[in-house]
């Protein structure tokens, strides 16, 4: 999945495994999830520009995604990651799937 490297998309530095257990190392996304922002956040009063803002880079790594091939199929919150500089961090790409053939079978 080297080919879906973008600054959106959280990097993935290597990978191993023991007896029990593999292992990934990734980029730092010091903002937690976008949930636990959320969470933060007084939902009466949640700006539109911020949600517009997210809701735009969310729809831009999907679209870098789809654009390569791939379907993510695990869109949801806690795997929307923020950055130290505010910005979207897509993670969790194990149920991500490679499209061939007729893509609309592939969901």
């Amino acid at each position: 999945m080297l080919e879906l490297r973008h600054p959106l998309i959280i990097s993935l530095y290597g990978a191993f495994q023991d007896a029990a257990h593999v292992y990934f190392l990734l980029e730092l996304a010091e903002g937690g999830t976008l949930l636990q922002q959320l969470e933060q956040r007084d939902l009466n009063h949640f700006p539109e520009d911020w949600c517009l803002f997210y809701t735009a880079e969310v729809a831009l790594a999907i679209s870098h995604v789809h654009g390569n091939g791939f379907v993510y199929r695990d869109l949801k919150l806690e795997n929307v990651l923020i950055a130290a500089n505010g910005h979207v961090k897509l993670a969790d790409f194990g149920l991500a799937t490679r499209v061939t053939g007729r893509p609309e079978t592939a969901l």
